[in-house]
């Protein structure tokens, strides 16, 4: 009976340890909390949004809100469904690999209820841990638009992919969506590789849709190495399921703005005949059927090249193609972007495997057909016999030779899309222009606010020296309802863009040689607004007393070089000074000291020869007169009197005596010196400004009947005469006494 509870504690520590060890496998050290995070369409992207993530403890949510909601304040929280997945139990699966060791939740929700046209972001909250935070903007609201496609990502660590992403970005003005076309890793069912293009920041910016490529299907290195689907994608990506239903999620369609994108599953390299195939091709003529007038243009992502530039798929031709071409035909699709091939192709416009033109009925029909090649490293060369069969475009890139890695930007009008092919170095391969089959969609303008527009408008010119500046916005939030903006400068154009409502940076303009400029805005329904703006080539204006001494206007131009112009500066209606053009960086001028005091409108302004440009006013509050104590002064020889002024720049004040002979006047104090009058003169230094008190100087005062000053002058009463009489008799009688004590 011991033995058997000793078994039992054994066993039990046992299990212990292994449920430890085992359990050190449910959180990969290398990984976060939160894996594999995936922005992805909804079935139309301007009011629904999914997201697909990986977490490897079960209980987390979803926190998204407002872009411009600084710290989540305002945020809505949404629990996702959970599905707790790895690879075991598929075949041919690498069991060391960590899709099959370390078993985690697989996350999907829908945002629904979205703002059209809208920027969000979210991030997703574990108890403590929370994510990286995500960035996306609903579609709506537009016809005019661009995006990005990619193609063939496909091998793991390699140093293109991700920066292509980033420059294709930057070129589109942080585009809102971006497609691929599949294959973003070589072995999808190698964690580090799917790992490697999707935990990536470039991945956090923007909406992601993709095909799933053959190498979607790729569960491992060596034979047998399919799965029977393409499972770790769909385990990777929330794409809308309303696909056919032997291919959901990795069959789809949505909307973005006047664009339908349709995602076809060409299947693995073996299966391109299959049973699935012919659900696929049923479900697509069907569903194109009962979409007609909901979109502008249609747009196919799938993987595999119906007129791939490279015959060693030889299925594609035999099998893929007249499958499917007669249904894009029947379907009036205007692009199909594909990869698989790693080699850069295109098509003219095609129709019953013909080439035809935009002319006539024509216009209305065909399709063209771009195999990107390769976003990554894996590069094929071209082979020339396909691209002579007449229905290649001939002179097409050899991504091989040229060691090119791709990317394209589509630009979408209500009235064609342009796509251009960059290579990494920012290049531009090849370009090509698709009419619309379709008139456009019309616009809800019921929400644009023309003030809101127009008044956050920046006008900044950075120097007439380079004739450079930009266009910016305080709020860009009404840009959503403008396609296109101009800007002109005496007739010349400055700026002519395109305005993307995601677009980070100021826009750049040119030919800036003057101060007046017309800004216009086309709004997506096609009406203008328009402001006319004087450009502040006044930073800031002041008037000061420079070194205590010298009064000076000053001013900050900025804008340099003003060759053909000149300052012309007025005091009132008065001409004060004109500034020659070797001046006008100096932005300011000495003045006399006379225009410090009173009020005074100052007035500049920018000629252009004899044509006032444009002026600037301001006020000046000066200094109040000097003031005096009194402005007469009567005193008699001998006498002192107070005799005081103000005024607020003292130091600029001179004092003179007319006759200093009669008077002197010293730190606020007259003094008497002989009879006769004088003035005392305070003058504003360097200035016209003066002002005067008389001094009347007497020479004796009168004597009273009574033998004293009739004013009450001299001692009790005395004259002067009868004060010095006493001083001598005092003076004797000192000297008597002062003998009279020595004897």
């Amino acid at each position: 009976m011991k033995k058997i509870a000793n078994l039992f504690i054994f066993s039990v520590i046992v299990l212990g340890l292994i449920m430890i060890i085992g359990g050190m496998n449910v959180k990969a050290a290398d990984y976060n909390t939160f894996h594999l995070v995936t922005t992805n369409p909804g079935e139309d992207a301007s009011t629904m949004i999914n997201i697909n993530y990986h977490c490897y403890k079960s209980g987390s949510h979803i926190e998204y809100t407002l872009e411009s909601d600084e710290n989540f304040s305002n945020a809505r929280v949404i629990m996702p469904s959970e599905q707790l997945w790895s690879i075991r139990g598929q075949d041919n699966v690498d069991t060391d690999d960590t899709f099959y060791t370390t078993p985690r939740y697989i996350c999907k929700a829908s945002l629904t209820g979205l703002q059209v046209c809208t920027k969000y972001k979210y991030r997703l909250v574990l108890g403590d841990e929370v994510s990286n935070v995500y960035h996306f903007t609903t579609a709506g609201l537009t016809n005019d638009w661009s995006f990005i496609a990619f193609a063939d990502f496909q091998y793991g660590n390699n140093k293109i992919s991700h920066s292509m992403i980033r420059q294709m970005q930057d070129i589109a003005d942080n585009p809102p969506l971006a497609v691929a076309s599949g294959d973003m890793s070589d072995v999808s069912g190698h964690e580090k590789e799917v790992t490697w293009f999707l935990d990536n920041p470039v991945m956090q910016d923007f909406i992601y849709a993709s095909a799933p490529g053959d190498h979607e299907y790729w569960s491992r290195d060596e034979s047998p190495k399919l799965f029977k689907t393409p499972y770790v994608y769909n385990a990777t990506f929330n794409f809308p399921q309303n696909g056919c239903k032997e291919s959901l999620n990795s069959n789809f369609y949505f909307y973005y703005n006047n664009v339908l994108f349709v995602v076809i599953d060409t299947d693995d390299s073996d299966t391109v005949n299959s049973a699935k195939m012919t659900s696929e091709i049923n479900w697509f003529k069907t569903t194109i059927a009962s979409l007609q007038g909901t979109y502008q243009y249609l747009v196919v992502l799938g993987h595999k090249s119906l007129y791939s530039a490279y015959s060693n798929d030889s299925r594609v031709f035999s099998t893929l193609r007249p499958q499917w071409y007669p249904v894009f035909d029947q379907c009036a699709v205007d692009l199909v972007i594909s990869g698989h091939d790693h080699m850069y192709s295109r098509t003219y416009k095609l129709y019953k495997g013909e080439v035809i033109t935009d002319r006539g009925e024509d216009r209305y029909k065909g399709t063209y057909y771009l195999d990107l090649g390769s976003s990554g490293d894996k590069t094929r060369a071209l082979e020339e016999k396909i691209l002579t069969d007449g229905l290649h475009v001939s002179n097409t890139p050899d991504i091989k030779a040229l060691g090119y890695s791709l990317g394209a930007h589509i630009e979408v009008t209500d009235q064609d899309m342009t796509v251009t092919v960059y290579n990494q170095y920012r290049t531009v391969v090849d370009q090509f222009t698709i009419l619309s089959k379709h008139d456009p969609l019309p616009i809800d303008m019921s929400g644009f606010d023309q003030d809101q527009l127009l008044n956050n408008v920046v006008v900044s010119v950075d120097s007439l020296t380079t004739k450079k500046g930009s266009l910016s916005f305080t709020d860009n939030e009404m840009l959503k309802y403008v396609k296109s903006v101009k800007v002109t400068c005496n007739d010349e154009v400055c700026l002519e863009s395109k305005v993307s409502f995601n677009k980070k940076d100021a826009y750049q303009m040119e030919n800036m040689k003057g101060v007046n400029y017309n800004v216009v805005f086309t709004l997506n329904d096609n009406t203008q607004v328009s402001k006319q703006f004087s450009y502040d080539y006044w930073k800031a204006s002041n008037i000061k007393v420079k070194d205590d001494d010298k009064f000076v206007l000053t001013w900050s131009p900025l804008i340099g070089n003003l060759s053909e112009y000149s300052w012309k500066v007025y005091d009132g209606d008065n001409l004060i000074k004109t500034l020659a053009s070797s001046d006008l960086m100096n932005g300011n001028i000495a003045l006399g000291n006379e225009f410090l005091i009173g009020n005074r409108t100052f007035k500049i302004a920018l000629m252009l020869g004899e044509q006032k440009v444009d002026e600037y006013t301001f006020t000046h509050e000066g200094a109040e007169e000097l003031t005096l104590s009194k402005s007469e002064v009567s005193m008699n020889v001998g006498e002192t009197a107070e005799l005081e002024y103000d005024f607020e720049y003292d130091n600029l004040v001179k004092v003179e005596v007319s006759d200093p002979t009669v008077v002197k006047y010293k730190d606020g104090t007259i003094t008497a010196l002989k009879e006769g009058t004088s003035e005392i003169i305070f003058k504003i230094n360097r200035t016209d400004y003066s002002y005067k008190c008389l001094v009347t100087v007497n020479g004796a005062a009168p004597v009273s009947p009574s033998g004293g000053d009739a004013k009450g002058g001299g001692c009790n009463g005395k004259s002067a005469t009868e004060i010095l009489g006493l001083f001598s008799m005092l003076a004797l009688a000192i000297l008597i006494r002062k003998k009279t004590f020595h004897v």
